[in-house]
């Protein structure tokens, strides 16, 4: 069974460019998971403490000319209080970053989609999270900070 969330409330806003977009509060109410008991089949209620998080769906997304007549609004723009939306919110370790001066080294977002098809699931969550500027840890490219020592065909090169 996919995983819905449910839609507690929308606020239309401007970005600072001019743009209109809705903020999306977003909740996975408790015991919204399930188990799947793999010996019995039998499907398993998970308690779980409920989880809000935010999303944002643009009238025009930046794709197109804001005074375009042919571009669709993303799908969130048409999000109501009491909706529900397939997918879920998702908690990981990303790269670190700061709020107010405190290091977080996680990250909680909304990951729309069918949550079955797990390989798509996993490259769905990597791009909300990359949409909401974080990266996760498991994708992040570790760069050497210390000059690094190479063998070449002209000898032993520091870069």
């Amino acid at each position: 069974m996919n995983n819905i969330v449910k839609v507690i409330a929308t606020t239309v806003c401007e970005d600072k460019n001019g743009r209109s977009y809705k903020r999306i509060t977003i909740a996975a109410t408790p015991g919204s998971d399930q188990y799947v008991n793999p010996a019995t089949g039998e499907v398993h209620q998970v308690l779980a403490p409920s989880k809000t998080v935010r999303a944002i769906g643009y009238e025009v997304p930046y794709l197109y000319d804001a005074d375009d007549s042919s571009a669709i609004p993303d799908y969130l723009w048409a999000a109501e209080a009491d909706m529900v939306i397939e997918g879920k919110i998702v908690r990981k370790e990303v790269v670190p970053y700061e709020i107010d001066g405190n290091s977080r080294n996680y990250a909680t977002v909304f990951v729309q989609g069918e949550t079955t098809d797990v390989s798509a699931f996993d490259m769905a969550t990597k791009q909300a999270f990359e949409r909401s500027g974080r990266t996760l840890i498991a994708a992040a490219t570790v760069v050497p900070t210390e000059p690094l020592t190479v063998a070449t065909a002209l000898g032993l090169m520091v870069d």
